[in-house]
């Protein structure tokens, strides 16, 4: 489930 993590870091880099 490494693709879940990635969704997080995509939520950061659309935060920024």
């Amino acid at each position: 489930r490494h693709l879940v993590k990635w969704d997080e870091v995509r939520l950061l880099m659309a935060a920024s």
